[in-house]
């Protein structure tokens, strides 16, 4: 796995080269397929280190770019190496709120805050509750109910689910959301005695 490496018709004489050209195609795509695509596909082939498509990743999601920090967060699912959760986390909390809001130039219908938010239950250690706990204020504050509602109901200890749960029921549910409150519900632990009473009473 050692470099220069070839890509196509292109070869790269160290990890700095890569990610810049990975960089131009997040920007201004010329390829068929993106950087959250090939990048991996290098990993697979062997062809990669892991670790410098981790590397690359993190750098993304550090880079006070839209187009980058999106790449960095769709990169950051196709790894699902834990490492990134924290710096995805971090790309939420201190990249500006102007830069948060601006359009994912790969998808028009969401912001860069978006784009991160729907990444981050596939990086982040949702048992971690140092982790999740920020995850779910965001995005209550966020208003994505279809990323928040599974977070919670599947990982919300009793903690969480007493703070946020209420303000999720006073907004209605889906049949597919109610499916998974009632579904943890149904265990014996704290946070099931938690939903349950709230379900009770939110009927």
């Amino acid at each position: 796995m050692p470099f220069p490496l070839t890509f196509g018709d292109r070869t790269f004489a160290d990890p700095a080269g890569l990610a810049s050209f990975a960089r131009e195609e997040a920007i201004a795509p010329t390829l068929p397929e993106r950087p959250c695509d090939w990048v991996p596909g290098l990993v697979r082939d062997g062809a990669l280190e892991a670790r410098l498509a981790t590397a690359l990743s993190a750098a993304f999601l550090q880079h006070a770019e839209a187009a980058t920090i999106c790449e960095g967060a769709r990169l950051a699912v196709r790894l699902r190496d834990p490492v990134l959760g924290p710096i995805l986390l971090r790309a939420l909390q201190e990249h500006d709120t102007a830069l948060l809001l601006q359009p994912d130039p790969a998808d028009a219908d969401r912001s860069v805050e978006d784009t991160l938010l729907h990444a981050a239950p596939a990086v982040v250690d949702l048992e971690d509750a140092e982790l999740r706990r920020p995850l779910l204020e965001a995005l209550r504050n966020a208003g994505l109910p279809e990323v928040e509602i599974p977070v919670l109901a599947r990982h919300g200890d009793a903690t969480d689910l007493r703070q946020w749960l209420p303000a999720v029921l006073a907004e209605g549910l889906s049949g597919e959301h109610l499916a998974l409150l009632e579904e943890r519900a149904s265990g014996e632990d704290e946070a099931a005695a938690v939903v349950g009473f709230l379900l009770g009473r939110a009927g």
